[in-house]
């Protein structure tokens, strides 16, 4: 099957994130799923805590803190497909992690046939 996924997962944080481990994560990840980072990071601060995300060529990454759960929403958005199981460790260590929280969603996105005749 040709396409992609949305993957959702939720990462126990040990107190709130750094702007640093924010960007770094954001600066890493991409290559830790094989992807390609087309853009540098794009982190602020809000009331919830930090928001960043970073434009990849197959699509982008996003990750929002929950400073007062201590919580990262991380969400993965691809046009190609990952190894999910190989990369979420990587990626939870990235954002200095305690663990992941339940189950990762994921949402497969087949890619309908070709529109312009071959």
């Amino acid at each position: 099957m040709e396409g992609g996924m949305l993957v959702a997962f939720n990462v126990r944080l040990p107190g709130p994130m750094a702007v640093e481990t924010l960007r770094e994560f954001l600066l890493r990840a991409p290559g830790v799923i094989e992807m390609t980072r087309i853009t540098e990071p794009s982190i602020a601060g809000g009331v919830m805590g930090l928001t960043g995300a970073v434009i990849l060529a197959e699509s982008h990454i996003a990750v929002h803190e929950v400073r007062s759960h201590w919580l990262a929403i991380v969400h993965v958005f691809s046009c190609q497909r990952f190894d999910l199981a190989q990369a979420l460790p990587t990626l939870a260590v990235l954002l200095r992690g305690l663990c992941i929280l339940g189950e990762p969603e994921v949402i497969e996105r087949e890619l309908p046939g070709p529109v312009w005749p071959q």
